[in-house]
């Protein structure tokens, strides 16, 4: 069953709720893809929301710092978490996935983006809640206008990234 976003989900940040508008949608098309057993398109779907959640949590780190508000957690633990499960479906079970298999990754995938938005990023709603909905002091782009571009190459193609560095 895919998630859906709801109101509660809203961290009180435009910019953030979009991006993890999209995590969740990528997540979503990794459990209607895990249906279809085309593994290509799965592990493709993984690397594409390995490398969104790369761009996302380096945008997180420095908009949350904009606001004043210090993460306590790192991210890396994260993306290597992923990059290992995705890498032990490769090594330990090829081609032979099974229904079960496939759903415990999807699971972990569900799981995961849940625990990010409710656990981890909820900390900072109460720092968005200070400025207007839609205040985006990097000019962000959206996740969503990123397939296909690596993270370093958006980043230094931002308008305002070099204040922000």
């Amino acid at each position: 069953m895919p998630i859906i976003w709801t109101e509660h989900l809203s961290v009180k940040s435009e910019v953030m709720d979009e991006d993890h508008q999209y995590l969740i949608s990528i997540v979503n098309e990794i459990e209607q893809l895990a249906s279809t057993k085309n593994h290509d398109a799965i592990l493709k779907a993984v690397d594409h929301l390995v490398e969104c959640a790369e761009y996302h949590f380096t945008r997180e780190e420095k908009f949350s710092l904009f606001v004043g508000c210090y993460l306590h957690h790192s991210h890396t633990p994260q993306i290597n978490h992923i990059i290992t499960r995705k890498q032990m479906l490769i090594d330990m079970y090829a081609d032979d996935w099974t229904s079960e298999i496939s759903d415990s990754f999807v699971t972990f995938l569900m799981d995961w983006v849940g625990i990010h938005i409710v656990v981890e990023d909820m900390q900072l709603k109460s720092a968005f809640e200070k400025y207007p909905l839609d205040f985006n002091p990097m000019q962000l782009l959206p996740l969503r206008e990123l397939k296909g571009l690596s993270p370093a190459k958006v980043l230094t193609t931002q308008n305002n990234e070099d204040a922000f560095v």
